[in-house]
């Protein structure tokens, strides 16, 4: 897994801390790992800048703050939904007892 190309980085963990999940800021490099076996699961390159990344309720989702609108993919890294609504959006937080995703 080479990091050099897209810094800076950045890492954020689901919520039991297994699975990692690092988006570069730089070039939209977005890689899924298994942080107890160090395995990647899944990587690919979104061809634009990623602000933020999070987990949804399990490690089978998560969302990415892009550079106009927020992305939702799954652990295979096909596009979900495209939420038009929320653009230039720069932090995300999942709230998973209220399953709600918060923008800024």
């Amino acid at each position: 897994l080479g990091l050099g190309q897209y810094a800076p980085y950045g890492m954020s963990y689901d919520r039991s801390g297994r699975y990692g999940l690092l988006a570069g800021h730089g070039g939209g490099h977005v890689a899924l790992m298994d942080c107890s076996t160090l395995a990647l699961r899944t990587e690919f390159h979104v061809n634009e800048i990623v602000r933020d990344a999070t987990f949804l309720h399990n490690p089978t989702m998560f969302a990415l703050a892009q550079k106009k609108n927020v992305f939702v993919y799954d652990d295979a890294g096909a596009e979900i939904h495209r939420m038009a609504d929320h653009t230039d959006i720069f932090r995300l937080q999942f709230l998973p007892y209220h399953w709600l995703l918060a923008t800024v």
